[in-house]
């Protein structure tokens, strides 16, 4: 049988004999350019092509589409004989300690790794493994994470480590110890964390330094596009109207505002202020003092300055939540049992200095005062016991005996 001259001719035979699901699939297009990623396919038969897939797909439990997918992305799964690439995925993921199930997860993402000699695989865990002085199976954890490790060259990244360590002025072990909780670095050009800095600087009104705290607060970030990120903060910017350089400053100490959704933001703050009766711009000017209070759950922020105002009342202050949230921008990221806490300081008349010296004060110093208390009870009192109750279940760690 003569040779296909032309990638269309191939990819219509191939069609016909591999049934419906390809038609379906829309994947005429694809199928034509597939000699630009590997030439072989040019001197392999389509019909024979068609069969290898159909037993893989078998041999794999995939459907044809989900294993024609795998293969456009990884053309010698055309020509590779579909028992020996079942036989290495089997032979890999009993390398990586992964059930077959899960590697096929991750050969969704990375098909190359279907047709690796499983030795060379395992030759390249066991490189990760001494170069970040970590445990093989912890390196298997890491491409679960990220895949496109097990398609690296081990000297590559141990170039791109030392590089992008320096890019980052931390020391090699430092950025090794990011890149194990951010699997991505590792498969990233220091070149890449250069241009990503160099677009901070020159949009957001950054020094470098603040930048490269940012990074190491969130270093996913880095794997993020720039200028993506330099756009979400303008829309920001513009919704509440405030400056970009200080939305810029805000995001050096909470950078996910960086990506967080602008719109929904917004409507956060607005739920907030509504729910307090304050105008937005107060919760605005509050949030860039404590840029967490962007991401928090509006309501439930609202509810904890509300019980601050209680405390505040019964303590015989006057307080607005404007004033409350100007003296304290942290009240709302406090946690409710605290807050509950020291309510409970106030209605037991333990305390009688301000409002604002309580809600910070040390959990060891309320717990003090309320063991005091606790002591002027009978042991077996019924107060006595509430109050246990209260402490056990509102402050971890704490009992009263």
């Amino acid at each position: 049988m003569a040779l296909p001259p032309t990638g269309e001719t191939w990819s219509s035979r191939f069609i016909t004999a591999i049934g419906p699901e390809a038609e379906s699939d829309h994947r005429t297009g694809d199928l034509a350019t597939l000699w630009d990623k590997d030439k072989r396919l040019l001197t392999s038969l389509p019909e024979t092509c068609a069969t290898n897939l159909t037993i893989l797909a078998r041999l794999l439990g995939l459907s044809m589409a989900d294993t024609l997918k795998l293969a456009l992305r990884s053309p010698a799964l055309f020509y590779q004989k579909p028992e020996t690439v079942y036989g290495n995925s089997v032979r890999t993921a009993q390398a990586l300690a992964l059930t077959q199930p899960l590697f096929l997860k991750m050969a969704r993402t990375q098909p190359q790794i279907l047709g690796r000699d499983p030795k060379s695989i395992i030759k390249l865990i066991r490189a990760y493994a001494a170069m970040l002085d970590i445990p093989i199976a912890r390196v298997s954890q890491l491409a679960i994470k990220q895949p496109s490790l097990l398609n690296q060259n081990a000297e590559s990244v141990n170039s791109r480590l030392t590089k992008s360590a320096a890019v980052l002025s931390l020391s090699r072990g430092a950025f090794i110890e990011l890149a194990l909780k951010h699997p991505t670095l590792l498969v990233r050009r220091p070149e890449g964390f250069e241009d990503f800095i160099t677009a901070f600087e020159q949009r957001l009104f950054l020094t470098r330094e603040q930048i490269l705290r940012a990074i190491r607060r969130q270093p996913q970030i880095l794997s993020m596009l720039p200028q993506t990120l330099i756009e979400n903060l303008s829309s920001l910017s513009d919704l509440l109207q405030v400056p970009l350089s200080e939305l810029s400053r805000a995001a050096i100490s909470f950078p996910p505002i960086l990506y967080l959704s602008p719109p929904r933001i917004l409507e956060v703050l607005q739920t907030a202020a509504t729910a307090l009766d304050i105008p937005l711009e107060d919760m605005v000017m509050t949030a860039l003092r404590m840029p967490s209070l962007m991401a928090r759950e509006p309501l439930m922020m609202a509810r904890k300055v509300k019980l601050v105002l209680r405390i505040a009342d019964a303590l015989g202050t006057d307080l607005t939540p404007t004033i409350a949230l100007r003296k304290c921008p942290a009240l709302p990221t406090y946690a409710m049992n605290r807050l509950l806490i020291r309510w409970l300081i106030v209605k037991l008349g333990l305390w009688s200095w301000g409002w604002d010296a309580l809600i910070p004060r040390a959990d060891d110093k309320i717990h003090t005062l309320l063991q005091e208390y606790a002591q002027s009870l009978a042991p077996k009192a019924p107060e006595r016991k509430r109050l246990q109750a209260l402490v056990e279940r509102r402050m971890k760690g704490f009992t009263i005996p």
